[in-house]
């Protein structure tokens, strides 16, 4: 009944759409060019059931030319259809004049039978109680705005809406829109140049722990941050220093988001979002930090909280970014068939194996079932707008296939009757990617884990200057020759059979104190230097009678430790290196000759 009213009604329109259709007007027209801060109020149809809008801060603009058009872009607020709208100026009265229907857009479309090219038009449109939505108008179809002093403002008792070409709505429409000049601008620091490069840990509005690349400027008293707007990476927000504190206000400038044709704005929030009118930062200049327990993001608009990045808890560190492959994800559950679904959870990190920060954004995951690749597509994962592979970490479909909460993903696929579940995470450094392990469902039993081969104490000179020295080998093998994930891989030294540790002071450095030396470890040649398997190791200590180095391999919380290694003081000018294996003593002189 719906559509035979629906149709009757747009029979009486069709001669009038014939008529007045023309082309889209994709590029911006010659005239004057007006950029201004819009807003909005419409309504979208879902399910039959109209749902108000109103938009704060849409990216308007339009064009008045010499001879007294005026070209409108974007017309519906809430639909980019990146075309402009042609009307008529008037101008004793400052009245504006839109003919429609109007060409606004093309998209490919599906009718089941096949793709064709669907024409979209804008139209003025009336509520009909018979078909209980919006139809278009059989009779007046020209849209009226008033021009005054640059401010471009719909007028009152209009419905405008895009439909097809036989003026079926399609579900999106506009009640009121106003566009005034732009006034707010961009704010930058006097120079751009030796901006710290930092990571920016924070929690995503679904509790997920994320990171990502921002930049930070300090010019006397002022503080520059810049990054926080994905849309507008190149933006900053500025702030005050005062002691240990740094405020920046609310409501900052950073640009046009072109992709949802919004003014964006830094904006400070509560968990609630409610508007808070600053961010108080405890601020360290050495080594550069910014800390707050406070919600910052970025928004569109200014007046209204419409959210486009979140960060809660944002934790600022000077810092390159890590280059490397991330920890292995989990798999927490897997239920392999659940009617017509199978599902499970996940876990995701954004850090190291050793803990370090990740750039949660360069992160990906990919799912295998049995050992090979699984794609989504948009068939028949019609929430997903491109066939994917490697997923973002980010990524959900609005909570359909892919549900976010916190580090988890739950994962519903169209699969069955599959024996074995991997994931694997990688991270995206240019063209290279860096893999984590794979996690693999069911758990597969493990090898048990060896102890590496013991290391060799080459030699040793106990006192030259103010240091002693040695040189030792490592080995990631176990006795049997298997090889050894390095990156699980220490050794501690002892003298005396004493354990020693490198303090910050006095090896300078050394970024931290270190007892349990990584293999890979050395501080850019200076008292540990790598010659392959090889380590020189220069320590300020003296007058000890026996030297220890002792490998372990670190397998969850359990640590494999080799035989130590020993080097005795000399005696009657003889040293000896021994190991717990006495076919594996040496014997040799001062001069380094075997005896």
């Amino acid at each position: 009944m719906r559509n035979l009213l629906t149709s009757l009604m747009l029979m009486l329109c069709t001669a009038l759409f014939a008529q007045n259709l023309n082309t889209i007007i994709t590029e911006q027209p010659e005239g004057t060019l007006y950029e201004g801060y819009g807003t909005a109020k419409g309504l979208t149809e879902f399910y039959y059931n109209l749902i108000p809008y109103e938009l704060d801060g849409i990216a308007s603009k339009y064009v008045v030319t010499d001879d007294d058009e005026v070209y409108l872009y974007n017309p519906v607020s809430n639909y980019n259809a990146k075309s402009w709208l042609k009307g008529t100026l008037n101008k004793e009265t400052g009245e504006v004049t839109f003919t429609l229907p109007q060409l606004i857009n093309s998209e490919i479309a599906n009718d089941g039978e096949g793709d064709y090219l669907d024409y979209i038009v804008l139209c003025k449109m009336i509520y009909s109680e018979d078909a209980k939505t919006y139809v278009a108008s059989p009779g007046d179809q020209e849209l009226k705005f008033q021009l005054d002093n640059g401010v471009l403002t719909m007028l009152d008792d209009q419905f405008i809406g895009i439909a097809n070409m036989n003026g079926e709505w399609y579900g999106i429409g506009e009640s009121e829109k106003n566009i005034c000049s732009m006034t707010d601008n961009v704010v930058k620091p006097a120079n751009e140049d030796g901006a710290v490069a930092c990571l920016m840990k924070y929690q995503s509005k679904d509790n997920e722990d994320s990171s990502r690349p921002v930049f930070v400027k300090v010019e006397d008293s002022d503080i520059y941050i810049k990054g926080l707007a994905k849309n507008n990476p190149e933006a900053w927000i500025k702030g005050n220093i005062q002691g240990n504190k740094a405020t920046f206000p609310s409501k900052q400038y950073l640009g046009v988001n072109e992709e949802n044709v919004a003014h964006n704005y830094f904006m400070v929030i509560d968990e609630s979002k409610n508007q808070k009118s600053s961010v108080t930062f405890e601020y360290n200049a050495e080594p550069l930090t910014l800390t707050t327990d406070a919600v910052i993001s970025t928004n569109f608009g200014k007046n209204n909280v419409m959210t486009f990045d979140y960060y809660k808890a944002p934790v600022i560190n000077a810092g390159e970014n890590v280059v490397a492959a991330p920890v292995a994800p989990t798999i927490k559950d897997c239920t392999p068939e659940d009617a017509e679904y199978s599902w499970f959870t996940i876990t995701l990190s954004a850090k190291t194996k050793d803990g370090k920060d990740l750039d949660a954004e360069k992160l990906y995951y990919n799912i295998y079932f049995d050992d090979q690749p699984f794609t989504f597509t948009t068939s028949p994962y019609s929430t997903f707008d491109k066939d994917m592979t490697d997923i973002p970490y980010g990524f959900d479909d609005g909570n359909y296939y892919i549900t976010k909460q916190g580090n988890d993903r739950i994962i519903y696929i169209y699969k069955k009757d599959f024996q074995k579940l991997s994931i694997q995470s990688f991270y995206l450094d240019g063209e290279s990617k860096l893999f984590s392990d794979m996690a693999v469902w069911p758990e597969q039993e493990q090898p048990k884990a060896e102890a590496p081969v013991a290391p060799v104490i080459k030699n040793c000179t106990p006192v030259d200057g103010e240091y002693s020295w040695f040189t030792i080998t490592l080995s990631a093998k176990t006795k049997d020759g298997k090889d050894l994930d390095a990156e699980k891989l220490y050794y501690n030294i002892y003298f005396d059979d004493q354990p020693f540790t490198f303090t910050t002071s006095p090896y300078s450095t050394f970024d931290k104190d270190m007892t349990d030396i990584p293999y890979g470890f050395d501080d850019g040649n200076y008292y540990i230097t790598k010659q392959g398997d090889d380590r020189i190791v220069y320590v300020y200590k003296k007058d000890f009678a026996k030297l220890g180095v002792e490998c372990f391999y670190l397998d969850g919380d359990n640590k494999l430790v080799t035989e130590r290694a020993e080097w005795n003081a000399p005696t009657d000018g003889i040293e000896e290196i021994t190991s717990n294996d006495s076919r594996n003593t040496t014997w040799k002189d001062l001069s380094g000759r075997s005896v």
